[in-house]
């Protein structure tokens, strides 16, 4: 009897601890470390120009969907989503691919991208929103 009271306890700490590990790695948290650990990469950005917010995250399975904003310090109204798919692997979320969602006072462009150049007097052309390819 002794025996299967340990054994319950066991299985009862064993199942509570997974699923509280299981809701830590599925947090908003953990998808908006995996996404500024994968935008560090990029030594072409700059930081301290905008601002970074995660608007939203859908978890599927060992896959989650994250729209992100950015936002320009200078100019609140110059802004761009760009939607990133992540994969859990190794213990944690890991960027697989990344696509601009819309822009907002500027190009669609992803914020990993080097800025479009436009000759003097001529207009913008609005790019095609590509389909989302890895960043890696």
């Amino acid at each position: 009897m002794r025996k299967a009271l340990v054994s319950a306890v066991g299985l009862l700490l064993a199942a509570s601890f997974g699923c509280n590990f299981f809701r830590a790695v599925r947090s908003k948290r953990a998808v908006e470390d995996a996404i500024q650990a994968h935008l560090k990469q990029n030594a072409r950005l700059n930081f301290s120009n905008f601002t970074t917010t995660v608007e939203e995250v859908k978890f599927d399975g060992h896959t989650a969907q994250a729209r992100v904003k950015f936002q320009s310090k200078e100019s609140a109204d110059l802004t761009v989503e760009v939607g990133y798919g992540l994969r859990f692997e190794g213990g944690q979320w890991q960027v697989t691919s990344s696509a601009p969602l819309s822009g907002q006072g500027m190009s669609a462009q992803s914020p990993h991208d080097t800025p479009a150049t436009t000759p003097p007097g001529t207009q913008p052309s609005t790019p095609a929103v590509p389909a989302p390819e890895p960043s890696h």
